[in-house]
Formats: C-alpha cells, structure tokens, sequence
C-alpha cells in the first residue's frame, strides 16, 4: 500500500497536481475567497482548506477529472441547482471539461459562513 501524500502548504500541495487540476483548484479557491473574507488558508485532511475563526468551512482538492467542493452542508437548500453535479454527503464535483458554476459556488460559501456566524451568536 502506497503512503499517502502529505502537504505543508497549499502551494506544494498545488504543485503535486496535473496543470489542468491546479488552475482549477486556484479557480476555485478565488471564488472562496472572495466570498469568505478574513479566511484562513491551510491544509488539512490532506488538502487546501479555509478556516474562519479557527473552524474548518470549506475544503477542495483537485483530481485528474474534476475539482471537489467539501464540507458544503448548506446544499440541501440549493437541490435543484445542485442536480446537474456529482454529490455525496457534503461533496460536489465538478469536471475539469465545464465551467466552474461560480454563483452556485459563492451561494454555498456564503452559507456556509453564515451558518458558522449563527452558530457562534448567543
């Protein structure tokens, strides 16, 4: 069995990617962060991940066919326009052969940062 890879940076992480999966990964860690202000970039769980006061929000990785969004709860809102897309449990993939649907990706990274804000209200 082959060890797993581990990172210490987002940008060593970025650089053990095939070209196509890195841009797409810097593609949507953009969209993240324009949406996630005051985010914390960090790898964790082997991947790049952003952290809003100390708490884990969203995670991406890149892969030979499509990027991966995780930690995206908030999808259960957004059913119909999260059909077109691969799901799993908090999971959304999209291939490298389609455009990042950008104002799905912001709706749900605004979500999600609203719900670690309601979470952290008294």
């Amino acid at each position: 069995m082959e060890a797993k890879a581990t990172f210490e940076s987002v940008d060593q992480y970025l650089e053990s990617l095939p070209a196509a999966a890195a841009e797409r990964v810097r593609g949507l860690s953009q969209v993240v962060v324009e949406e996630m202000p005051g985010a914390e970039q960090v790898i964790s769980y082997g991947i790049p991940t952003f952290r809003l006061d100390g708490k884990n929000l969203v995670h991406i990785a890149g892969y030979k066919r499509h990027v991966g969004l995780y930690g995206t709860g908030a999808m259960e809102a957004l059913e119909a326009e999260v059909a077109p897309y691969k799901t799993g449990k908090g999971t959304l993939q999209f291939l490298h052969s389609e455009p990042l649907p950008v104002p799905l990706i912001r709706k749900i990274v605004a979500a999600r940062v609203r719900e670690h804000r309601a979470q952290r209200s008294p």
